[in-house]
């Protein structure tokens, strides 16, 4: 056995934020079962992905080569098999059944099975290969070359492809979420802070409109992108990301440390809790949601990467915090290896 394959979402591939889980799994799997990465297609994809994360054809015709030939199925009922969460563990838990079935190679096709949660540990890999694209790099490179102290804000408007809505509905996904939202969120956060805060926008749909209603304090919203993974690049070095229902925002927010809002109508309740995935069945990610319930400790202080926001948004000072730390962290006077100084009590 030499080669672990993924199986695309859709024929020629789907979007980036889906195409993610079967790649992050394939490079899991290769690494549990010792084997040879395959990447994905990404040349058939209409989206022609190859042009920004800078792939061959070669890629693309040594994947459709091996796809013919017989493989080991690692579906979801295999891993499911394996009791464990993790993707790797639960690969390399099944890895003497699977090498005993004596196959040139294995596809992963289970998907997005298992969610972030069950390939977190790829996300140093993801984030080589995207961030690593030119694309990415020249996409950033201002923002590292700043050193101002402002919160940034990034911000994903998702439309083209998505019906546009006023009504959010709990676990609706692929809706285009009203400006509005938007607006009220970005305008609220920059009043509440102690600092200055700049836009970083990412959309499919930009325009004067959007432009006008995402302006702080006469600071128009700022566009470094000029591509797909330039906008992830972008978002994921924000200091918080408003996020749009999609698995684009959903993928900057996982290659990301940073913190996020999500729209609070779009969330799943559950005995008063609201959580993105609680509606699902236990296979799909509703078997974590109810733990992560019971894991709730009262009157513990609560620091959280990801807050839900209505109509009316509404801040905890330890939330603001957060950014105003982040951004405050960017200036050079501070930090020694960028020429700063520190406070000194030496005393003979």
């Amino acid at each position: 056995m030499l080669w672990s394959l993924p199986k695309l979402i859709s024929p020629r591939g789907a979007g980036l934020g889906n195409e993610v889980f079967p790649w992050a799994k394939a490079y899991l799997g290769a690494r549990a079962l010792r084997l040879k990465l395959v990447a994905p297609p990404w040349r058939v994809n209409p989206r022609r992905y190859d042009q920004e994360l800078e792939t061959g054809a070669l890629d693309s015709i040594k994947y459709f080569a091996l796809r013919g030939l017989p493989a080991v199925d690692i579906n979801a009922e295999m891993i499911e098999s394996a009791q464990r969460f993790d993707y790797f563990e639960a690969v390399t838990a099944l890895a003497p059944t699977i090498l005993a079935q004596k196959r040139i190679s294995v596809l992963h096709s289970s998907g997005m099975h298992g969610g972030y949660l069950g390939i977190r540990r790829s996300r140093a890999f993801l984030r080589r290969e995207i961030f690593g694209a030119a694309g990415a790099m020249t996409a950033v490179e201002e923002m590292d070359g700043s050193s101002d102290v402002s919160v940034r804000i990034g911000v994903h408007i998702r439309g083209g492809d998505f019906s546009s809505t006023k009504l959010v509905r709990p676990a609706v996904f692929n809706e285009q979420l009203p400006l509005d939202w938007y607006v009220d969120v970005v305008q609220s956060l920059a009043k509440s802070l102690s600092v200055p805060s700049c836009v970083y926008l990412a959309t499919d749909t930009p325009s004067p409109v959007i432009n006008a209603a995402l302006t702080v304090a006469g600071c128009p919203p700022r566009g470094l992108a000029l591509d797909s993974v330039g906008d992830l690049a972008v978002l994921a070095r924000c200091d918080v990301i408003i996020s749009s229902v999609s698995s684009f925002s959903m993928l900057a927010i996982f290659l990301s440390d940073a913190s996020y809002v999500w729209h609070e109508d779009q969330l799943g309740e559950a005995d008063g809790w609201l959580s993105i995935w609680g509606h699902e069945a236990l296979n799909s990610g509703g078997g974590r949601t109810a733990q992560a319930m019971k894991q709730q400790s009262e009157g513990e202080v609560r620091v959280r990467r990801g807050v839900a926001q209505g109509k009316v948004p509404k801040w905890r000072q330890g939330f603001l915090n957060q950014l105003e730390y982040r951004a405050r962290a960017r200036r050079s006077f501070d930090d020694l290896i960028f020429f700063g100084v520190t406070e000194g009590d030496r005393r003979s």
